[in-house]
């Protein structure tokens, strides 16, 4: 499957590289299978597998099905992705794009590429006015033709020309978008490109409404994230009045439960090492996580602590499975989680995975 995307020319198409020192030797591994980070499966195949169907991704059920109408008669289709810090946001709105684009006909030897546009305003600053949020995504896509060599008709460069930030803009954009969308598809290169829109925290009132009329004119996906802050309050409050079930779709994320850990442990260890036994009892790791939920991507630098500080406690024995130690049981975890381990220097390494690094001594995994 192929993508353009502006905000991450550079990692398109290529291999994630573990940083040093994330190989799990001792385990049989070469990198660690919960490194965390932002999970892209269209611009980075390898990143699908770690994708595990948990808390509110479940909805993606739903999600999958919408898409499919809205490709089939060509039109739109919208979704505002709702989650606290670390929930993984931005990896559901990739994965959002990845099943549109699957759906779409990209891949599979199709001249079909994904351009994808994406504007983040950031966590602590920003302009919330919709017109403004909306224009900066404009201007940012027609940079991105200017630098891409993209071919534009002189309609489409007349109707972005005559644009502004403007409470009164919203069909002079619906026009723009309609018209730079017509020259994308018409093919560039040999290549039709289709058009992917994501909003990271958007904030303020109309925000939503604002977004549908001006890519109404499209057949786009276009995915808004929302933060928890109490300035994004305005986006959901409007879901319900301007968001209709059958164009649109609304995906709340939030803590893990210690059902869904032990789903994130099976998946990808599966994925990495399925001749290999898993080292987490993964019943354990439900009871073990489930007292105090996580979100999403705490969980899983929380797991790959584990294994860190596990193979520097127990580095001159035997390779797992045959040094059972190396097993991590519900107790280990509890321990783990519950407090700080040996202050032994050499552990400290781990740290960076664990997250809370002290002077001599392991950080407070919790």
């Amino acid at each position: 499957m192929a993508v353009v995307d502006g905000a991450r020319s550079s990692a398109v198409g290529a291999a994630v590289t573990p940083p040093v020192g994330s190989g799990l030797p001792v385990y049989g591994l070469t990198s660690n299978p919960f490194l965390h980070g932002e999970l892209d499966p269209l611009a980075r195949p390898q990143d699908l597998p770690c994708i595990s169907l948990v808390d509110g991704w479940g909805d993606l059920t739903t999600a999958v099905e919408l898409i499919g109408r809205r490709v089939a008669v060509e039109e739109p289709v919208y979704f505002v992705v709702e989650g606290a810090s670390q929930t993984g946001r931005s990896s559901v709105a990739n994965y959002l794009v990845y099943l549109w684009a699957k759906e779409s006909g990209v891949g599979d030897g199709s001249n079909r590429e994904v351009l994808v546009e994406r504007r983040d305003q950031g966590p602590n600053r920003g302009t919330y006015a919709p017109e403004f949020q909306i224009f900066d995504w404009i201007s940012q896509l027609r940079v991105r033709a200017v630098k891409s060599h993209l071919v534009l008709s002189p309609t489409a460069e007349n109707r972005l020309s005559v644009l502004s930030p403007s409470p009164a803009s919203g069909a002079n954009f619906a026009l723009a978008l309609n018209a730079v969308e017509t020259d994308l598809r018409r093919g560039q290169e040999g290549k039709e490109l289709l058009l992917a829109a994501i909003f990271e925290r958007g904030k303020g009132k109309d925000l939503l409404r604002m977004v549908q009329d001006s890519f109404d004119a499209t057949r786009a996906i276009v995915v808004i994230t929302v933060d928890a802050t109490e300035d994004a309050r305005d986006v959901l409050d409007d879901i319900e009045k301007v968001l209709s079930p059958d164009r649109g779709w609304l995906l709340k994320l939030g803590p893990v439960r210690g059902v869904d850990v032990r789903t994130i442990i099976t998946d990808r260890w599966n994925h990495y090492r399925p001749d290999i036994p898993c080292p987490f009892d993964v019943a354990g790791a439900a009871e073990a996580f489930e007292n105090n939920p996580r979100p999403i991507a705490r969980t899983v630098k929380l797991l790959s602590g584990m294994l860190e500080m596990r193979q520097v406690n127990f580095a001159g024995d035997e390779p797992w499975p045959v040094t059972q130690r190396l097993f991590l049981d519900a107790k280990a975890m509890r321990d783990m989680l519950e407090r700080p381990a040996h202050p032994r220097p050499a552990i400290n390494r781990a740290a960076t995975e664990v997250g809370r690094a002290l002077p001599r001594r392991v950080p407070d995994i919790r």
